[in-house]
């Protein structure tokens, strides 16, 4: 008995011994082929993202490798930070400073802050090797007032103050011209009560950006009375015959080169043949506009982030009632 029991505790482990060894050597084999994979656990931004990317997973336990699967900008930011002073240009966040992609106010202008400039450094923390949302929380602020300074990739230094800066519309009755800055954050009504006063103003778009689908929409539809068609993409948007129109116009563009804002001015001119696109305010030739496409933002959001993405493809019909034939 004690050798057949010998024999079988033998066979026993020399059977364990060989189950063992093949998931070892399938294990190696993976290794040195790449084949393993690190164990991810995913945010609930990286299955947003997912979803909306339906040929893009995220695998890897960096932000900065996962973002740069998406070729769209975009921002993830928590939810936490809803309440926060930002700063007043849109950006990108790159694993080496935040690159700055357009302003969001007239006030962009008097801290000296371009477009494409890159901050590498804000008050004395190097960006270069912080996470995604240390980088966040360094750009953001929930003081109101407070002082940073960005220094940037040309080692510029710029004193940066945060405050609720004017992003909307403002009127100069000297000149008589209504300059317009965000076209996300301003309403028909306003420009048309501000149009009724003034009839005889221009509207000055130099400093104007443009985001989102719905402003595009409403302010193209404030200028134009017909009921044709107005994209191919989105499908279905009508012009409207009804609500508050302004149907006489002169825009000033300056050397404004925001694709929103050229694509609204492009569609306005053919749909309407009565308004004028000038270069500046003394200029008298009508400029000729052929932004026929732009990507307008995205918010996707759930319960811990919120993120903005400009993908969401608009392009305007390609024959329209004002071209000429």
């Amino acid at each position: 008995m004690d050798l057949k029991y010998n024999k079988r505790y033998i066979l026993g482990i020399l059977l364990i011994t060989i189950i063992f060894g093949v998931f070892s050597l399938i294990s190696m084999s993976r290794l040195f082929n790449g084949e393993v994979k690190e164990e991810v656990k995913k945010t609930d931004y990286m299955l947003m993202l997912e979803e909306e990317y339906k040929d893009i997973e995220f695998n890897k336990s960096d932000d900065f490798s996962n973002f740069a699967l998406i070729n769209d900008e975009m921002v993830v930011e928590p939810i936490k930070y809803k309440n926060y002073l930002k700063p007043c240009f849109d950006f990108i966040i790159e694993g080496d400073g935040v690159v700055i992609t357009k302003p969001l106010a007239k006030d962009f202008y008097d801290f000296n802050l371009k477009q494409g400039m890159k901050i590498v450094k804000i008050n004395d923390q190097t960006l270069s090797g912080k996470s995604y949302f240390e980088i966040l929380e360094l750009l953001y602020s929930n003081i109101l007032d407070e002082e940073k300074t960005f220094v940037t990739a040309d080692n510029t230094s710029i004193l940066y103050q945060y405050q609720v800066y004017n992003n909307k519309l403002e009127y100069n009755e000297e000149s008589n011209v209504l300059y317009v800055y965000n076209l996300d954050e301003i309403t028909i009504k306003a420009i048309h009560e501000i149009y009724l006063a003034h009839p005889d103003m221009k509207i000055d778009l130099s400093m104007a950006t443009a985001n989102s689908f719905d402003g595009v929409k409403n302010f193209i539809s404030l200028f134009y009375s017909g009921k044709e068609l107005l994209f191919n993409k989105p499908e279905g948007v009508y012009g409207s015959t009804k609500g508050r129109k302004i149907l006489e116009m002169t825009f000033i563009l300056g050397e404004n080169n925001d694709e929103g804002i050229n694509f609204i001015l492009t569609t306005i001119l053919r749909l309407n043949s009565s308004i004028k696109v000038l270069k500046n305010i003394n200029d008298t030739t009508n400029l000729n506009l052929n932004t026929t496409s732009f990507k307008a933002l995205k918010v996707l959001k759930s319960a811990n982030y919120t993120i903005y993405i400009k993908n969401y493809h608009v392009e305007s019909l390609t024959n329209l009632p004002g071209d000429l034939m």
